[in-house]
């Protein structure tokens, strides 16, 4: 769906600029089109008249400095008119965005026809290099027959065996000067700009008599293989929309990494218009993201580390649930200077990695999803781990998140610079990048925890946790031990009994578990969530306070009393034994420890070749595990179901704010934050899913909505008050947690279990002690004096 603004313009554009063009019966009529407009400085921008390698043009650089990352633009305009001028929206835009941008003003035809263009193109890049700028810190980007030319450029630079630049960003490129193209006619009455039947004139000037499918002057019956990482933005309404979608297939084709993007109902170039039309600025930050994403693969820096100019505004870490929600709202809230640093090859978070059998969530399925994204068609009530994860990769692509995202890129530590108030990340591979703010999306579960058992390290057998689970290994007719009967547990369990010759389950504080009220969702139920006003959202409602109400039994025990009479029946209806039933039978208040759903975990416990032991593990050997009773079960594979270090919610991640703390210094005693989401001491850093977020009877996405807009709200203040940085006041964060800790006091929680919701020393760091939507209230509005701005 594209903008009211972009269909406004190339409305307008239709009326007034395409029909005058088309009436243009000279090239100088036309030119005098082009050339129209444009050439009006940007604020905060400096533009500084240079001639490189004998070819004029101008440097464009924030009026602040710039950053190391060089940026080779050549406009557009058919070969025959514009210049560096009339494209200064464009390079205005890439300055602000951190690059150094040189624009030259290559010579026009039909006064210098090919290759004239090309040539000086070639001579501004042998000048960047010979100016000490590494190939591996300079990108290209160009729009229309600038586009073609950057492509000409790499083509040339191929066959000279020069180093290529990092990567290429193209806007609407022409790169078939045949003009062959199906769009020509099919588009002619929709582009806003050009007229198929005159696209032949830019050719016919700039080409005189070569052969319009020149390599070299059509791009598209190149040789392309070898060429550098090519970003295309192009609109489907366009008559050069086949100029891209051909030039695309053809360099995949060859081996060529290519993100194309087509743009719905925007006109030819509509980053030019950036101001107006939305999708334009979009357009230009994407591909900003993407080219730095591109000198970061070359090993170039984007910065210099003595600058207030951070690479980007905001730096994300992890793509599972929050951090995606994070980065769609920046993208809606026009914030598109972002990158999403994500350590594994995929995008996901927990629902990525955790792929054992079994693996599904226990919050219905239309309420463990975003509310501005919501899912007409799940397939079942509780939805399974590759349905969710399905849902973030298609969330992920409606919204184009992907030039956004760096995969293999582990967070090992972040600084902030007080000076400039800037956050300084540093990966796992010894590459930094800075950004104004930070947010951390690396969720609780996250890290796998292993128990501290003897002898752990001398099993010879398969062992395994299962969020790491190895499906190469065949469990069917193995002796199998499984260490724990946590929630994932009680759902993998299930579903390798009937496959094992015989499983142990080591059971050391028995679970209370409810009947999941679980059912495949008809087709006829979807499509009414699909065709009927209000019904999805309706149906959502329905879940969300029904969840809302399970929470009084959390907040006030004694209520738990029925829900611990649902839970005994469920265990009398699944197991006979009377031996058994007491082994699965908790004797704490349902709620201390995770409510558990499941309708077929106490029928696997009753399979003859399933064994319940209770009597803990002693320690691990060569060939089994040894019991606190002194028996030896012999198992050929060990699953260890035992959770994730919840509470650890930072290591192995360094995070040094203000005086040098690290935060894991400050939290020795357990983690802080003032809402769950910032920290006093650490300026511009948002904590999605934070201390005292979790829940024990709703959907976590909710929270991490709420937060996501908080951290919108400060990060717009800021900008309104032109300020660098905001945090909360340490007062307002000890008052917050001093009132939080209190009300735990009274909740299920603190009724006197040991459970992973408590860290070593006794304190709830985990569970927020209410309803959803008293913290929905209490993060709907900013109260300046719980922050500080500077």
């Amino acid at each position: 769906m594209s903008s009211w603004q972009a269909r406004l313009f190339s409305f307008i554009l239709k009326q007034t600029f395409k029909r005058k063009l088309a009436r243009a019966s000279t090239a100088d009529e036309a030119r005098k089109l082009f050339n129209a407009g444009g050439g009006k400085p940007m604020s905060g921008v400096r533009y500084t008249p240079a001639v490189m390698g004998g070819v004029p043009g101008e440097w464009v650089e924030a009026a602040g400095g710039s950053g190391q990352a060089t940026l080779l633009y050549l406009h557009g305009g058919g070969y025959f008119a514009c210049s560096a001028r009339s494209h200064r929206a464009i390079t205005g835009f890439y300055a602000r965005q951190g690059f150094k941008v040189f624009a030259p003003d290559y010579r026009l035809a039909p006064e210098h026809p090919f290759p004239a263009a090309i040539d000086d193109a070639e001579s501004v890049y042998r000048a960047l290099l010979e100016s000490g700028v590494s190939p591996s810190g300079v990108v290209l980007s160009g729009d229309s027959a600038g586009g073609g030319l950057c492509l000409s450029l790499l083509l040339r630079l191929r066959s000279l065996g020069m180093p290529l630049p990092a990567g290429a960003a193209l806007f609407s490129p022409l790169t078939d000067l045949a003009v062959t193209g199906e769009s020509l006619a099919r588009n002619d009455k929709r582009c806003a700009m050009f007229s198929g039947s005159r696209m032949g004139l830019a050719p016919s000037l700039y080409l005189g008599n070569t052969d319009p499918r020149d390599p070299l002057a059509s791009p598209l019956y190149a040789d392309l293989a070898g060429l550098p990482p090519i970003l295309i933005h192009v609109g489907a309404d366009e008559v050069l929309l086949d100029d891209s979608t051909r030039f695309a297939k053809q360099a995949r084709d060859a081996g060529v990494p290519v993100e194309l993007r087509i743009w719905p109902a925007v006109p030819h170039v509509w980053q030019l218009f950036h101001g107006f039309i939305p999708e334009g600025a979009e357009s230009l930050a994407s591909a900003g993201v993407f080219l730095k994403q591109r000198i970061l693969d070359g090993g170039a820096l984007l910065s210099r580390r003595d600058s207030d100019q951070p690479d980007f505004d905001t730096i994300i870490v992890g793509s599972g649930f929050s951090g995606l929600g994070m980065a769609i709202q920046l993208k809606k809230a026009g914030r598109h200077s972002f990158i999403v640093l994500e350590k594994a090859d995929d995008i996901g978070g927990t629902w990525r990695d955790n792929t054992y059998p079994g693996c599904a969530c226990d919050v219905p399925s239309h309420m463990y999803s975003f509310s501005f994204e919501r899912k007409h068609d799940w397939s079942r009530m509780y939805s399974t781990q590759p349905e969710i994860l399905a849902y973030l990769m298609h969330c992920a692509g409606k919204h184009h998140l992907a030039p956004h995202i760096r995969l293999g890129a582990e967070m090992r530590d972040a600084v902030f610079d007080e000076a400039t108030n800037i956050w300084k990340v540093t990966m796992a591979d010894g590459r930094s990048l800075t950004a104004r703010f930070l947010v951390s999306a690396l969720g609780a579960l996250s890290r796998p925890s292993y128990p501290r058992l003897p002898g752990i390290e001398r099993f010879k057998g398969k062992a395994f946790h299962s969020a790491e689970w190895d499906h190469g290994y065949t469990l069917a007719g193995k002796r199998v031990a499984v260490i724990g009967t946590g929630a994932s547990a009680i759902q993998f369990i299930p579903q390798i009994a009937p496959q094992v010759a015989h499983l142990a389950v080591f059971q050391r504080t028995p679970v209370w578990v409810l009947p999941k009220m679980d059912r495949p969702i008809g087709n006829r139920e979807r499509a009414i969530y699909e065709r009927v006003p209000g019904a999805m959202r309706a149906f959502r409602n329905v879940i969300y306070w029904r969840q809302e109400l399970t929470g009084l039994g959390f907040l006030h025990p004694k209520l738990m009393k029925r829900a611990e009479e649902l839970a005994l029946r469920h265990v009398r209806r699944h197991i006979s034994d009377p031996a058994l039933r007491e082994k699965v039978t908790p004797h704490y208040t349902l709620g201390c420890k995770r409510v558990l759903i499941s309708n077929d975990y106490f029928p696997a416990l009753a399979r003859p070749n399933v064994q319940l032991v209770t009597d803990g593990v002693a320690e691990i050997t060569e060939h089994g595990v040894i019991d606190r009773s002194g028996v030896e079960h012999q198992v050929d594979a060990i699953i260890y179901g035992t959770g994730f270090r919840v509470t650890d919610l930072l290591l192995p991640v360094r995070i040094i704010g203000r005086n040098g703390v690290d935060l894991n210094d400050a939290w020795r005693n357990g983690p802080e934050a003032f809402l769950g989401l910032m920290a006093a001491g650490y300026p511009n850093l948002f904590m999605l899913l934070g201390p005292n977020t979790g829940l024990g009877h709703n959907s976590v996405v909710f929270m991490a909505e709420q937060q996501i807009r908080h951290a919108l709200r400060c990060m717009n203040l800021m900008r309104k008050q032109k300020k660098r940085s905001i945090e909360v006041d340490a007062g307002a964060q000890n008052q917050f947690n001093h009132g939080l800790q209190r009300r735990l006091q009274t909740t299920v929680w603190a009724s006197g279990c040991k459970s992973w919701y408590l860290n070593e020393n006794g304190k709830n760091v985990t569970l927020w002690p209410g309803f959803t939507f008293e913290y929905w209230r209490r993060m709907k509005k900013l109260n300046m004096r719980d922050y500080r701005l500077a």
